[in-house]
């Protein structure tokens, strides 16, 4: 894109932005365990650990909250979405790389 670029909804991203701390994680969870998830997000309790597999802080298992389930299940995988949110002052999460999530 150019100075002047007539933008439209089909135009290429002009710009991403990322928040680096804190971190959202999104994941997947089986649906039998949706009423557990459910409870845990309605009471607050929900403690997520995401543990690093590799790289920079590699074995490093950091403490999150639960903050969002979906609410539909993925008929395909019959999983369903949540997402938990973590402090990353060091910036051990990464967009877009992976990390184990255990709830």
């Amino acid at each position: 894109m150019y100075a002047g670029s007539y933008v439209t909804p089909a135009s290429e991203p002009l710009v991403t932005i990322t928040q680096l701390d804190p971190i959202a994680v999104a994941f997947e969870v089986p649906q039998r365990h949706l009423g557990d998830l459910l409870l845990s997000l309605r009471s607050g309790s929900g403690r997520v650990t995401a543990q690093l597999p590799h790289g920079p802080g590699g074995g490093t298992a950091l403490e999150g909250k639960l903050e969002f389930v979906d609410s539909a299940i993925d008929a395909a995988s019959g999983s369903v979405r949540a997402k938990a949110q973590f402090a990353n002052p060091k910036q051990l999460l990464w967009p877009g790389a992976y990390c184990w999530a255990r709830i």
